[in-house]
């Protein structure tokens, strides 16, 4: 496995990629896959609707999307669950030099959003604290980098993959951590026919813009075995910390709002 790589301040980093597993199972890479296969589902993701989305040009329409629960991933993988509370979180609070805490919420802690063909990922800000990414299978196609806006106020995903602070290539068997709760960031679309390993293989301007404008609206077939071979595995686990719990506790007093989600006010999640 390559050297982890640390992204911005290496005192309070927004990033940090390769990091390798610690307290897994030996085969946990191909478990995930084995689950995941079992699981998931397409679910049609409306766009430009929750407060972190960042899709103003795409905002009404519906993103293909193939997707897994926590409780249903931990009902298949129990280690995921003792991971996630425990090694998985240690780690990241090394990595990202934050005391990061575990979220009671399996299903808001824990999900799996497949990238297949011609799919990718909203652009959005992340709501809770930082998450950890569990890199169980990488594309063999050109796409699926973790792609972070250098600019915050960045609103779609093209001005997010033009002009990017890190471009981070997953690597398969590692862990990504990543804090993004201000910086608007997309997983990249994987281009059909092109290889992950020729950077000169990659789609035409005309396909691309296709594959943007068309394709990544299109329900995906799951149950070929050409969409889980071409396809980014790699579940999210999702934390919080004091300080974060601190700003909830204060803003369910002002909003009256006792279970915090993804999708509450803008005014809930500016810090």
């Amino acid at each position: 496995m390559s050297k982890p790589q640390v992204y911005g301040n290496p005192n309070r980093p927004y990033a940090v990629a390769n990091v390798a597993p610690s307290g897994l199972p030996s085969d946990w890479q191909a478990q995930l896959i084995r689950a995941t296969r079992k699981l998931a589902r397409v679910r049609m993701l409306p766009l430009g609707v929750a407060s972190i989305s960042r899709e103003d040009n795409f905002s009404g329409r519906y993103l293909a999307s193939v997707v897994a629960k926590g409780a249903d991933l931990v009902g298949e993988l129990p280690w995921l669950e003792i991971g996630y509370r425990g090694n998985i979180r240690e780690t990241g609070s090394g990595s990202l030099k934050r005391n990061l805490l575990s979220l009671p919420d399996i299903n808001e802690a824990i999900y799996v959003n497949v990238l297949g063909p011609g799919m990718r990922f909203e652009n959005h800000v992340d709501f809770w604290r930082a998450n950890a990414i569990l890199v169980a299978q990488m594309s063999p196609c050109n796409g699926g980098h973790l792609t972070l806006a250098r600019n915050k106020l960045a609103r779609t995903y093209n001005e997010t993959i033009s002009d990017f602070r890190a471009d981070i290539v997953p690597e398969p068997g590692s862990m990504i951590f990543v804090a993004a709760q201000n910086i608007p960031h997309v997983a990249t679309a994987i281009e059909p026919g092109t290889s992950a390993t020729n950077p000169d293989a990659r789609l035409s301007e005309k396909d691309m813009r296709d594959l943007l404008d068309r394709t990544v609206f299109e329900e995906p077939d799951i149950g070929s075995d050409e969409f889980w071979d071409n396809a980014r595995i790699a579940p999210n686990l999702t934390y919080s910390d004091e300080e974060f719990n601190q700003f909830l506790r204060e803003q369910s007093e002002v909003f009256g709002v006792a279970r915090f989600v993804h999708g509450l006010p803008e005014e809930a999640i500016t810090i």
